[in-house]
């Protein structure tokens, strides 16, 4: 009985395939392979805060221009950057002495870079504050500290 059973269930696959194969709603499924993936969201936002992490490039510019678009800040637009010993802080200004790149990105100058230890492929935390016009970005070095101060203990190092 179970070669019986077996030779029909395997006459009705290509039947059963078929069947699923054109069923309207596999056409609206996409076929996949392996596990499912979560989809991840980089960017949290917070009242009149936009947070996210983003990495810097060899040229120093933010990959995510997201936090920009969120304080209507336009390519060309005149910029100061000053450096504190948690973050970078940029404000627009008519007088800034630096300006958002033509496809509208965040350049940290090498000598801000330098001055906070950042290298190519550096994640920085970022802050928009949309109410203020601000925008700061926390080193690695910055964070564990930051956490460090907040849940105890000496700080962890950085790693990159």
């Amino acid at each position: 009985m179970t070669s019986e059973l077996r030779r029909d269930s395997q006459a009705d696959l290509p039947r059963v395939l078929a069947a699923a194969v054109n069923s309207p709603s596999s056409a609206r499924r996409p076929l996949r392979s392996g596990l499912p993936v979560a989809p991840v969201n980089t960017r949290t936002r917070v009242g009149a805060l936009l947070y996210l992490v983003t990495p810097i490039d060899q040229r120093g510019r933010l990959a995510d221009r997201s936090p920009l678009r969120a304080l209507g800040w336009e390519p060309g637009r005149s910029i100061s950057i000053s450096v504190t010993d948690a973050a970078v802080i940029v404000v627009t200004g008519r007088r800034g002495a630096h300006t958002l790149t033509r496809q509208g990105h965040l350049r940290l100058p090498a000598s801000v870079r330098h001055q906070c230890g950042l290298a190519t492929g550096d994640r920085l935390l970022v802050v928009a504050l949309t109410g203020h016009g601000l925008l700061v970005a926390y080193t690695p070095a910055a964070v564990s500290s930051i956490l460090a101060a907040n849940h105890g203990g000496p700080p962890p190092v950085a790693q990159r």
